[in-house]
């Protein structure tokens, strides 16, 4: 049994432990097996993978796999990805189905902890190497009426905006196609498997 693993065994006793009545002590047996038993499944569900440290797992749609938003450093989108691809990791992207989702955690981390570069985030979207074909840094074509799109976006073609980033200025982190150059903050996505 792994070091976490065990640590999330005892809290969980504990925890039950100090809120059991007296009368149920003799159960507690059943209730350690229980226990176990959850976690087990949990942990089989996450199929034991881990994060690095710093990264945080996702495990919805479109996953397993650990995410970082990097609040700290604002970088041009090629810096962005080449601080993500020295960790093993590139930039974000999307699903149709995690993207509120995730829209909605970078908006909550925003209200926090202001970013230094204001609301904008980097994602793993180019159009690059074709003016209007966007491509994900996974090689996927990403298409124009994509629900991750904000209305209007993205531009027509060779308006010199080749790189997709979250406004959260003016688009209320909807993806927005940007000049490659302007700064924001990277959210590097690492694959587990």
């Amino acid at each position: 049994m792994s070091k976490l693993r065990q640590i999330l065994l005892l809290s969980f006793i504990f925890c039950f432990g100090v809120v059991e009545s007296s009368y149920r002590r003799h159960r507690r047996p059943n209730l350690i097996q229980r226990i176990e038993m959850g976690l087990n499944r949990i942990w089989s569900h996450v199929g034991k993978k881990i994060c690095p440290e710093q990264y945080d797992l996702y495990a919805g749609d479109g996953g397993p796999f650990c995410y970082k938003i990097i609040t700290e450093f604002c970088k041009n989108w090629t810096s962005a990805r080449e601080l993500c691809l020295a960790e093993g990791a590139d930039l974000m992207t999307f699903t149709e189905k995690n993207f509120q989702e995730f829209r909605e955690i970078i908006k909550d981390l925003y209200n926090i902890h202001a970013f230094e570069c204001g609301p904008y985030a980097w994602v793993g979207a180019t159009d690059a190497t074709t003016d209007s074909v966007w491509l994900l840094v996974t090689g996927a074509r990403l298409v124009d009426n994509s629900v991750m799109w904000a209305t209007g976006e993205p531009g027509l073609g060779s308006s010199g905006k080749n790189c997709g980033i979250l406004d959260g200025a003016n688009l209320d982190f909807y993806m927005a196609d940007e000049n490659c150059e302007r700064e924001a903050i990277p959210i590097c996505q690492l694959i587990l498997g």
